[in-house]
């Protein structure tokens, strides 16, 4: 599994590895998924991705996550979201001053 929080990047020499890696899975007999949890990644990055990896966007990312491990990741950080925010928050802050 190959997590990723977004695709953005059309960066050849970070493709290559990952579909080499993506091979070597399918080879090993290990079926390659790579959650995206956002649902903003490169529509074109994405579909040449779907030849050799199994994606799953936003939600779905979320719900794949969940049914092979139990844990509810989504509700994680929603409840933990202030928490995350806060230091953020504050060294933006102390930049601008």
């Amino acid at each position: 599994m190959e997590v990723r929080h977004c695709y953005q990047t059309g960066d050849s020499k970070r493709t290559q590895a990952d579909e080499a890696l993506a091979r070597h899975f399918m080879l090993s007999g290990i079926l390659p998924l790579m959650p995206l949890f956002c649902n903003q990644s490169n529509p074109g990055i994405v579909s040449r991705y779907r030849s050799v990896w199994v994606i799953k966007q936003g939600m779905e990312s979320y719900d794949l996550i969940k049914t092979f491990s139990g844990y509810d990741l989504y509700d994680f950080l929603k409840r933990n979201r202030e928490d995350f925010r806060e230091p953020v928050i504050k060294l933006l802050r102390s930049l601008t001053k």
